[in-house]
């Protein structure tokens, strides 16, 4: 099959939705998530959630890729 785009740039489509946490109404934040949702890319389709907290460490992110979410 061919890519929907020229491989020579670098391209995605997808959607990214956030997420962000406070304890005192909004002054500062303490937890921020990010949930990125790849529709396609040059290295495939997938999702990947970021993480930052300022209460504990954030984890590394992860990545799925289809046949994990289907197998999962």
């Amino acid at each position: 099959m061919t890519p929907p785009v020229d491989p020579n740039e670098v391209l995605m489509t997808g959607e990214n939705s956030f997420i962000r946490l406070s304890t005192d109404g909004g002054k500062t934040l303490t937890d921020r998530f990010s949930h990125w949702r790849v529709l396609w890319c040059p290295d495939g389709a997938g999702h990947v959630l970021f993480a930052h907290s300022t209460r504990r460490p954030s984890p590394r992110p992860r990545r799925s890729s289809p046949a994990t979410i289907a197998s999962s």
